[in-house]
């Protein structure tokens, strides 16, 4: 079933108001983003499949009306997505990103909204999780706490997590991922296809954050 169109930006740079899909764009920056002077860039690795980062920059032009630039991947196929914050300085600066390791709490606003709780943790999910064939789904040591936030937000969906070695999170076994997966679904290409072909009967909550596919996700940015 072809994919509704998202709307097109008036022009950017702009910051939209908070939504399920603002939630979303956010998880995954928290995940594996970071602020590196003027630009917001994403690092996705190859596990979370090729088409991520495009889907992120899509949803970036979609909710900022800026473009993100999409380099070549590395030799080593991680993948970035760049997005520079011309004009976003203050929604940018809400997130707290510094470098390093260590990660802020999911932001305070997320928790207001239940649909909003679920969607951070989707975007953060879909940017950086790896599921195995256990069946497991793996997430990073983000360090605290940022941790925290992830096993609350887990907990409070009734999907059982563990700390896992290296300072990762764990959802594992059969029946723990699929309540992962029909209590929050995916987004990301990759991992929605690998879930659906384990889970086939299993209903997930329908892609929200994906943008349309003709709104422009690579080029130079706008603004």
């Amino acid at each position: 079933k072809p994919q509704a169109q998202a709307p097109r930006p008036a022009g950017g740079p702009r910051v939209p108001k908070l939504s399920d899909k603002v939630a979303y764009w956010s998880g995954a920056v928290f995940a594996v983003g970071r602020r590196d002077g003027d630009t917001v860039v994403l690092s996705v690795d190859p596990r979370a499949g090729a088409a991520y980062a495009a889907v992120w920059a899509g949803l970036t032009y979609e909710l900022f009306g800026v473009r993100a630039e999409l380099p070549p991947p590395a030799a080593d196929g991680l993948q970035e997505a760049r997005l520079p914050v011309a004009g976003l300085e203050d929604f940018v600066n809400r997130l707290d990103l510094k470098p390093g390791t260590t990660r802020p709490p999911a932001p305070r606003w997320s928790w207001s909204n239940p649909d909003w709780k679920r969607a951070f943790l989707k975007g953060l999910v879909d940017a950086s999780a790896e599921l195995t064939d256990a069946p497991a789904l793996f997430l990073p040591g983000f360090g605290d706490p940022l941790r925290r936030s992830v096993e609350k937000l887990l907990s409070g969906l009734a999907v059982p997590v563990a700390a896992a070695e290296g300072g990762t999170l764990a959802v594992e076994g059969l029946e723990a991922v699929e309540k992962y997966w029909t209590a929050v679904g995916s987004d990301n290409p990759k991992l929605r296809e690998a879930l659906q072909a384990r889970y086939p009967n299993a209903v997930p909550p329908a892609p929200s954050a994906a943008p349309a596919p003709d709104a422009p996700a690579a080029g130079a940015a706008e603004g």
